[in-house]
């Protein structure tokens, strides 16, 4: 990171928000499901996914711009590729439900800039500022059983991955008793 100039620093950083919101937008509308049988164009894709092909094409060229999804432009095509092959619905162990997770209210309301610079300010908490009939992210989510159990997949799927990358990275022969609390299994 070093050598990216200050200014391009910034706005990687802010443009980032933009491909957030593409990813997101995408795996609500499943459109990785829609590729799982092959190449399509941005046309057969929307009317796969009853949805405005420009528009479609235009969220696709950021998503594989940015490595999500392959584009053929000499064929108009887009295809999978092992980063949006991640983004299938119904695969256990994938960014699916964590994609889905991040795109609810109860993940973005409280990480948007005024909601969050208000609370730095007044030293409230975001979630119980946004949402206080429900007292707490818990209490929130015991009103919202489908959200509650794409949490707790989403935690499932987070604890694989990272306990993966960890057994792989760390040298725990030193220690003879280690428990993880949580992660969504029992």
């Amino acid at each position: 990171m070093s050598d990216v100039p200050p200014n391009a620093l910034i706005f990687n950083i802010v443009l980032a928000e933009w491909v957030s919101l593409c990813l997101k937008a995408v795996v609500l509308l499943r459109i990785p499901d829609f590729l799982n049988d092959g190449p399509l164009s941005p046309e057969e894709l929307a009317k796969k996914a009853g949805v405005n092909a420009t528009n479609l094409h235009t969220t696709l060229r950021v998503l594989a711009g940015h490595g999500i999804f392959t584009e053929n432009v000499k064929d108009n095509l887009y295809s999978h590729n092992a980063a949006s092959k991640e983004l299938v619905t119904g695969v256990r162990g994938n960014c699916c439900a964590f994609v889905k997770m991040m795109a609810h209210e109860s993940h973005q309301r409280p990480w948007q800039p005024d909601s969050l610079a208000e609370c730095i300010k007044t030293g409230e908490e975001p979630f119980e500022k946004l949402f206080p009939a429900d007292k707490d992210f818990w209490g929130y989510m015991d009103k919202r059983p489908s959200e509650r159990a794409l949490f707790w997949e989403t935690m499932e799927t987070t604890s694989t991955v990272w306990h993966s990358a960890i057994v792989e990275h760390y040298d725990f022969s030193s220690i003879k008793s280690l428990v993880d609390i949580g992660g969504g299994t029992c």
